[in-house]
Protein backbone atom coordinates (compact mmCIF):
# COMPACT_ATOMS: atom_id res chain seq x y z
CA UNK A 1 0.00 0.00 0.00
CA UNK A 2 2.87 2.34 0.81
CA UNK A 3 4.46 1.82 -2.61
CA UNK A 4 1.16 2.64 -4.29
CA UNK A 5 0.93 5.84 -2.28
CA UNK A 6 4.47 6.77 -3.33
CA UNK A 7 3.51 6.24 -6.97
CA UNK A 8 0.37 8.33 -6.46
CA UNK A 9 2.36 11.10 -4.84
CA UNK A 10 4.85 11.00 -7.67
CA UNK A 11 1.97 11.48 -10.06
CA UNK A 12 0.74 14.40 -7.97
CA UNK A 13 4.19 15.94 -8.15
CA UNK A 14 4.17 15.74 -11.93
CA UNK A 15 0.68 17.20 -12.21
CA UNK A 16 1.49 19.95 -9.74
CA UNK A 17 -1.57 19.47 -7.54
CA UNK A 18 -1.58 18.69 -3.84
CA UNK A 19 -3.53 19.42 -0.70
CA UNK A 20 -2.44 22.67 0.93
CA UNK A 21 -0.93 22.02 4.39
CA UNK A 22 -2.63 23.60 7.39
CA UNK A 23 0.54 25.52 8.29
CA UNK A 24 3.22 26.68 5.80
CA UNK A 25 5.89 25.94 8.42
CA UNK A 26 4.76 22.37 9.01
CA UNK A 27 5.85 19.29 7.10
CA UNK A 28 2.95 17.03 6.23
CA UNK A 29 2.67 13.46 4.96
CA UNK A 30 3.15 14.63 1.36
CA UNK A 31 6.46 16.33 2.19
CA UNK A 32 7.91 13.20 3.78
CA UNK A 33 6.94 11.03 0.84
CA UNK A 34 8.39 13.64 -1.53
CA UNK A 35 11.69 13.48 0.33
CA UNK A 36 11.77 9.71 -0.12
CA UNK A 37 11.01 9.95 -3.85
CA UNK A 38 13.70 12.60 -4.35
CA UNK A 39 16.21 10.48 -2.47
CA UNK A 40 15.45 7.44 -4.64
CA UNK A 41 15.66 9.45 -7.85
CA UNK A 42 19.01 11.00 -6.96
CA UNK A 43 20.82 8.12 -5.31
CA UNK A 44 24.24 7.12 -6.58
CA UNK A 45 23.88 3.99 -8.81
CA UNK A 46 27.35 2.89 -7.65
CA UNK A 47 26.35 3.28 -4.01
CA UNK A 48 22.58 2.72 -3.80
CA UNK A 49 20.57 3.02 -0.65
CA UNK A 50 21.10 -0.05 1.49
CA UNK A 51 18.00 -2.26 1.90
CA UNK A 52 17.99 -1.99 5.68
CA UNK A 53 18.15 1.80 5.52
CA UNK A 54 15.37 1.85 2.94
CA UNK A 55 13.18 -0.43 5.05
CA UNK A 56 13.82 1.77 8.10
CA UNK A 57 12.69 4.85 6.21
CA UNK A 58 9.61 3.06 4.90
CA UNK A 59 8.83 2.06 8.48
CA UNK A 60 9.08 5.69 9.59
CA UNK A 61 6.75 6.80 6.82
CA UNK A 62 4.31 4.02 7.72
CA UNK A 63 4.34 5.22 11.35
CA UNK A 64 3.67 8.76 10.14
CA UNK A 65 0.69 7.55 8.15
CA UNK A 66 -0.62 5.58 11.15
CA UNK A 67 -0.37 8.66 13.38
CA UNK A 68 -2.18 10.73 10.75
CA UNK A 69 -4.97 8.15 10.55
CA UNK A 70 -5.17 7.96 14.36
CA UNK A 71 -5.63 11.74 14.57
CA UNK A 72 -8.42 11.54 11.99
CA UNK A 73 -10.14 8.75 13.91
CA UNK A 74 -9.78 10.64 17.19
CA UNK A 75 -11.43 13.71 15.68
CA UNK A 76 -14.20 11.50 14.29
CA UNK A 77 -14.79 9.93 17.72
CA UNK A 78 -14.88 13.36 19.35
CA UNK A 79 -17.54 14.53 16.89
CA UNK A 80 -19.49 11.33 17.45
CA UNK A 81 -19.35 11.78 21.23
CA UNK A 82 -20.55 15.37 20.88
CA UNK A 83 -23.54 14.15 18.86
CA UNK A 84 -24.32 11.52 21.51
CA UNK A 85 -24.17 14.19 24.23
CA UNK A 86 -26.57 16.41 22.28
CA UNK A 87 -29.07 13.57 21.91
CA UNK A 88 -28.66 12.64 25.58
CA UNK A 89 -29.32 16.21 26.67
CA UNK A 90 -32.52 16.30 24.63
CA UNK A 91 -33.67 12.94 26.02
CA UNK A 92 -33.20 14.13 29.63
CA UNK A 93 -35.21 17.33 29.30
CA UNK A 94 -38.33 17.11 31.45
CA UNK A 95 -37.09 14.03 33.34
CA UNK A 96 -36.72 13.77 37.10
CA UNK A 97 -33.13 13.00 38.12
CA UNK A 98 -31.33 12.17 41.33
CA UNK A 99 -27.63 12.98 41.56
CA UNK A 100 -24.74 13.12 43.98
CA UNK A 101 -24.26 16.57 45.47
CA UNK A 102 -25.11 18.97 48.27
CA UNK A 103 -25.97 22.18 46.41
CA UNK A 104 -29.57 23.41 46.68
CA UNK A 105 -31.26 26.47 45.24
CA UNK A 106 -33.70 28.46 47.36
CA UNK A 107 -36.48 29.90 45.21
CA UNK A 108 -39.04 32.39 46.49
CA UNK A 109 -42.23 30.70 47.60
CA UNK A 110 -40.75 27.19 47.48
CA UNK A 111 -39.21 24.81 50.00
CA UNK A 112 -36.14 22.95 48.65
CA UNK A 113 -35.78 19.26 49.43
CA UNK A 114 -32.69 17.97 51.22
CA UNK A 115 -31.91 14.35 50.35
CA UNK A 116 -29.42 12.16 52.20
CA UNK A 117 -28.70 8.56 53.07
CA UNK A 118 -27.35 7.14 56.34
CA UNK A 119 -25.13 4.06 56.30
CA UNK A 120 -26.38 2.99 59.76
CA UNK A 121 -28.89 3.97 62.43
CA UNK A 122 -28.00 7.24 64.10
CA UNK A 123 -28.93 8.50 67.55
CA UNK A 124 -28.48 12.14 66.59
CA UNK A 125 -28.78 13.69 63.13
CA UNK A 126 -28.25 17.37 62.34
CA UNK A 127 -28.49 19.08 58.94
CA UNK A 128 -26.34 22.17 58.57
CA UNK A 129 -27.18 24.67 55.83
CA UNK A 130 -24.65 27.21 54.55
CA UNK A 131 -25.00 30.27 52.31
CA UNK A 132 -22.88 30.91 49.21
CA UNK A 133 -20.15 32.48 51.39
CA UNK A 134 -19.87 29.37 53.58
CA UNK A 135 -21.64 30.90 56.58
CA UNK A 136 -23.79 28.56 58.67
CA UNK A 137 -27.34 29.93 58.48
CA UNK A 138 -29.53 27.09 59.74
CA UNK A 139 -29.22 23.85 61.71
CA UNK A 140 -32.04 21.32 61.54
CA UNK A 141 -32.13 18.86 64.46
CA UNK A 142 -33.62 15.62 63.13
CA UNK A 143 -33.09 13.53 66.27
CA UNK A 144 -32.82 9.76 65.91
CA UNK A 145 -33.07 8.26 62.42
CA UNK A 146 -32.77 4.82 60.86
CA UNK A 147 -30.34 3.87 58.14
CA UNK A 148 -31.30 4.41 54.51
CA UNK A 149 -32.58 7.38 52.52
CA UNK A 150 -34.28 10.43 54.04
CA UNK A 151 -35.82 13.63 52.65
CA UNK A 152 -36.36 16.87 54.58
CA UNK A 153 -38.03 20.08 53.43
CA UNK A 154 -36.31 23.33 54.37
CA UNK A 155 -38.59 26.32 54.91
CA UNK A 156 -35.95 28.77 53.69
CA UNK A 157 -35.48 30.42 57.09
CA UNK A 158 -32.39 30.88 59.23
CA UNK A 159 -32.03 29.90 62.89
CA UNK A 160 -33.66 33.19 63.96
CA UNK A 161 -36.75 32.54 61.84
CA UNK A 162 -35.93 35.12 59.17
CA UNK A 163 -36.56 34.33 55.52
CA UNK A 164 -33.33 34.03 53.58
CA UNK A 165 -32.79 35.51 50.12
CA UNK A 166 -33.21 33.46 46.98
CA UNK A 167 -30.00 31.85 45.80
CA UNK A 168 -27.61 28.95 46.08
CA UNK A 169 -26.97 27.14 49.36
CA UNK A 170 -25.18 23.97 50.44
CA UNK A 171 -25.94 21.47 53.18
CA UNK A 172 -24.09 18.84 55.18
CA UNK A 173 -25.37 16.03 57.39
CA UNK A 174 -23.75 15.22 60.73
CA UNK A 175 -24.90 11.87 62.16
CA UNK A 176 -23.66 10.18 65.36
CA UNK A 177 -24.33 6.86 67.07
CA UNK A 178 -25.22 6.58 70.77
CA UNK A 179 -21.49 6.10 71.45
CA UNK A 180 -20.63 9.28 69.59
CA UNK A 181 -19.20 7.51 66.54
CA UNK A 182 -19.75 9.21 63.20
CA UNK A 183 -22.25 7.64 60.78
CA UNK A 184 -21.46 8.02 57.09
CA UNK A 185 -24.00 10.25 55.36
CA UNK A 186 -24.24 10.74 51.59
CA UNK A 187 -26.05 13.80 50.23
CA UNK A 188 -28.11 14.02 47.05
CA UNK A 189 -29.93 16.54 44.93
CA UNK A 190 -32.98 15.92 42.80
CA UNK A 191 -35.23 17.80 40.44
CA UNK A 192 -36.66 18.19 36.99
CA UNK A 193 -34.21 18.76 34.13
CA UNK A 194 -35.15 22.08 32.53
CA UNK A 195 -32.02 22.85 30.54
CA UNK A 196 -28.56 21.70 29.49
CA UNK A 197 -25.23 23.31 28.70
CA UNK A 198 -21.76 22.24 27.59
CA UNK A 199 -18.59 23.38 29.30
CA UNK A 200 -15.17 22.05 28.25
CA UNK A 201 -16.92 19.30 26.27
CA UNK A 202 -18.76 18.20 29.43
CA UNK A 203 -22.56 18.06 29.66
CA UNK A 204 -24.23 19.82 32.61
CA UNK A 205 -27.94 19.78 33.43
CA UNK A 206 -30.06 22.59 34.83
CA UNK A 207 -32.61 21.63 37.48
CA UNK A 208 -36.01 23.10 38.29
CA UNK A 209 -35.57 26.19 36.12
CA UNK A 210 -32.95 27.62 38.51
CA UNK A 211 -29.21 28.17 38.41
CA UNK A 212 -28.65 24.77 39.99
CA UNK A 213 -26.31 22.84 37.67
CA UNK A 214 -25.15 19.22 37.98
CA UNK A 215 -22.66 17.23 35.95
CA UNK A 216 -23.85 14.28 33.91
CA UNK A 217 -21.40 11.93 35.65
CA UNK A 218 -23.09 12.58 39.03
CA UNK A 219 -26.53 11.35 37.99
CA UNK A 220 -27.67 8.24 39.86
CA UNK A 221 -31.25 7.73 38.65
CA UNK A 222 -33.53 9.09 35.92
CA UNK A 223 -37.33 8.88 36.06
CA UNK A 224 -40.09 9.93 33.71
CA UNK A 225 -42.22 12.54 35.46
CA UNK A 226 -45.39 11.46 33.63
CA UNK A 227 -44.81 7.86 34.79
CA UNK A 228 -44.60 8.89 38.43
CA UNK A 229 -47.87 10.85 38.38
Amino acid sequence: MLVNQINELQGITQSGTRKTPESPNTLDEYDFYQLLITQLQNQNPLDPLKPDEFVAQLSQFAQLEAIHNMESHTELLANYQASINNLLALSLLGKEVKAEGNVIYLKEGEQPSLHYSLSAEAEQVAIKIYDSNGNLVRTLDMGQQSDGEHTVLWDGEDDAGHSLPQGEYTFAVVALTADGAEVKADTYVSGKVTGAEFNNDQLYLQLNGTNQIIGLSRILTVNDVTTQE
